[in-house]
């Protein structure tokens, strides 16, 4: 694999770490779009290819990927060499001894292709991302058209992403635009302050991302 795709050495070890431009692309997937909202910038790369986006936001540690549900059962054999570092890097962090172990992160089904004035969404949270998404694959296939995946390159641990999944439910339980169809259930994990105020900081981003893309 190309080493200029391929670098897990400077993988971000803390949360308050900003990497400047960390994950961007040098040979940018086709077109490029840029948008700010005064606080962010979220760079956007298409590929067209598998009618795929790939989310970098400047001065975060948090990546997105927005694929197909039908692409989810081929992700592993995509050999795209363009592609595949890029899906690697939101899917995959780099164990002691090499090798490539599945991250942990949230994930949001949604339906953009059936015109509908409050679009209907489904979200959730994995320690292993791939495997769950898979395992969702056929029970969603036929009511989602699209899965949009968030991932970090820290660790964001099991209960800040619980606390994360149920607070999202909640604030998409009652938005004017998208319901969430989770049932909402209080979540059972402690969080002391200090991870309360990266919750928050997480769930700022990827409230922004969902209300973008879903």
């Amino acid at each position: 694999m190309d080493n200029e795709f391929s670098s897990f050495n400077n993988i971000i070890t803390k949360i308050q770490e900003k990497p400047k431009g960390e994950g961007l692309l040098k040979r940018p997937l086709e077109p490029e779009d840029i948008s700010t909202d005064g606080f962010r910038t979220i760079t956007t790369h298409i590929c067209k290819e598998i009618n795929s986006d790939f989310y970098n936001i400047e001065g975060e540690v948090i990546q997105g990927l927005k694929i197909p549900v039908n692409f989810l059962s081929k992700i592993q054999d995509y050999d795209n060499i363009k592609i595949k570092p890029e899906i690697n890097k939101r899917l995959y962090k780099i164990g002691q001894n090499g090798e490539p172990i599945q991250k942990e992160g949230i994930y949001i089904f949604y339906d953009h292709i059936t015109p509908s004035i409050k679009k209907k969404i489904y979200i959730g949270e994995s320690n292993e991302l791939l495997t769950r998404l898979k395992n969702h694959e056929k029970k969603k296939e036929g009511d989602f058209s699209s899965v949009l995946i968030i991932t970090s390159l820290t660790d964001i641990g099991k209960d800040r992403l619980k606390v994360i999944e149920s607070r999202l439910i909640g604030k998409f339980k009652d938005s004017p635009t998208l319901e969430a169809l989770n049932k909402q259930e209080k979540t059972k994990f402690n969080i002391d302050i200090f991870d309360d105020s990266i919750v928050n900081k997480y769930l700022d981003i990827i409230s922004d991302l969902i209300e973008r893309n879903c």
